[in-house]
């Protein structure tokens, strides 16, 4: 296996509810110890949109929220 792209395309590991924000930083240490390389070398999972999940609402001008909202 090559990286963690890799392993996501086999395992989905990163593909979860927290999109790899948990299990990135793990699963990129594991390769580089099974591999003996340095974690740099290794690389990291690509990320992908969004970036952190947002409310559409934080998106609407105040006067279009429904009233109680905001």
């Amino acid at each position: 296996m090559d990286g963690p792209n890799r392993v996501k395309t086999l395992t989905r590991c990163g593909m979860g509810p927290c999109q790899g924000r948990l299990c990135a930083n793990p699963l990129t240490r594991l390769i580089a110890d099974e591999t003996g390389r340095s974690p740099d070398a290794v690389g990291a999972l690509r990320i992908r949109p969004p970036l952190k999940p947002v409310l559409l609402m934080d998106y609407l001008a105040p006067e279009t929220l429904p009233e109680g909202a905001a």
